[in-house]
């Protein structure tokens, strides 16, 4: 379909598409930053602390802003600053102000991770159908597109700046391509009362308790699943590079799978099984010894977290406690302080034990899944 003629569905899809390349293109650069800075693998952990801090205050905006003027346009502006700020992250010259180049695109990527989430949920109201784990699906895509990109840069020797430079390009011109023809949305009606922010309530604890294993274990990988074969298991950085296509190329597959495994088997039993094989591929990453297991148990990992977000989010988005756009921004909030949050602290814990050790102290996480499966049931 020509996208001038894309529906709202096609439209927001294109738009999670556009927004998994930042968090691709950014990752996959940071460990070179992390080498020409020098900083060891604490230090480096506590300036990835400085991401989810702003991802988390611009979360707790959003329904705000979105209220005041709506999805489109807070996308329209959100999506092209964000990308534009994964250039200053290659000028910085310290851990300082790499720190400060990640607060201000944490900031800003979270406003964009909340408002599509929103817009996808009030897509699926006004047209009846199922989108939701279609919409993570074409972001997964898009992250796996990034990575492999951004692969082969690393390969050929182009320096971060100019692929974040041509990055930000492309995608002021994408988003207007994508946003122009979207209309206007409605909010979900809820019973109870608007916040000023969207933290975490009742309802989203009991949502995150499943959710813990698949946020931790994926922002972990995003952020250490390279540097772990670079260093402890002697890969090339090209080589290295390819953990994360690895888990994003499973993960794409089960996303767009998700909603006929739902149908077919219900919530519980399709969170459930995918969280065994969560359990499964953490156990081999963790024992692996060479490349071509770790990366075979990483095509695991990404079946295994597949569709915990999305069906995170569609349960947060059905709470009729408070306006859909709140529940899902804290639930956004929940999952970027679990998620974001873990890498650096993981961060310590290699310094002290080593990545075998401290992937193996993973392993339980998968193993609570199963038991909360059943708190993401409709």
């Amino acid at each position: 379909m020509a996208l001038t003629s894309a529906g709202p569905a096609a439209r927001v899809m294109a738009v999670f598409a556009l927004h998994a390349t930042l968090v691709a293109s950014l990752f996959l650069r940071l460990p070179e930053v992390q080498l020409r800075l020098g900083l060891s693998e604490a230090v480096y952990g506590l300036v990835l602390l400085a991401m989810p801090i702003g991802v988390v205050a611009g979360s707790m905006l959003v329904p705000a802003l979105v209220e005041r003027w709506g999805p489109r346009r807070v996308l329209t502006v959100a999506l092209p600053l964000a990308t534009a700020l994964q250039i200053p992250a290659a000028f910085a010259v310290s851990a300082p102000t790499l720190g400060a180049a990640l607060l201000a695109f944490g900031f800003v990527f979270g406003i964009v991770n909340v408002t599509e989430n929103i817009e996808a949920d009030r897509v699926e109201v006004a047209s009846g159908a199922r989108i939701m784990n279609r919409c993570h699906g074409w972001w997964a895509l898009g992250f796996l597109a990034a990575s492999l990109a951004a692969t082969g840069l690393v390969a050929v020797g182009l320096a971060p700046v100019w692929q974040f430079a041509g990055h930000a390009a492309l995608m002021a011109a994408a988003t207007p391509l994508v946003l122009n023809g979207l209309p206007e949305s409605r909010a979900r009606t809820a019973t109870g009362p608007a916040r000023r922010f969207a933290l975490p309530g009742r309802g989203t604890i009991r949502i995150g308790l499943f959710a813990l294993a698949s946020l931790v274990i994926e922002g972990i990988m995003r952020n250490w699943s390279v540097i772990h074969l670079r260093d402890t298991l002697g890969a090339a950085e090209w080589v290295a590079t390819l953990a994360l296509p690895a888990v994003v190329a499973t993960q794409t597959l089960g996303r767009f799978l998700g909603d006929g495994w739902v149908i077919r088997h219900g919530v519980t039993r399709t969170l459930r099984w995918t969280s065994v094989l969560l359990l499964a591929g953490m156990v081999g990453f963790a024992l692996a010894g060479h490349v071509v297991p770790a990366l075979v148990s990483c095509l695991l990992i990404g079946v295994g977290i597949a569709v915990v977000q999305p069906q995170g989010f569609a349960a947060a988005a059905r709470d009729g406690a408070r306006p859909a756009a709140e529940s899902v921004a804290a639930f956004a909030t929940f999952g970027t302080l679990v998620g974001f949050m873990s890498p650096p602290l993981f961060g310590g814990v290699v310094e002290a034990l080593g990545f075998p050790v401290a992937f193996a102290l993973l392993v339980p996480l998968p193993v609570l899944a199963i038991l909360f499966a059943n708190r993401l049931e409709p």
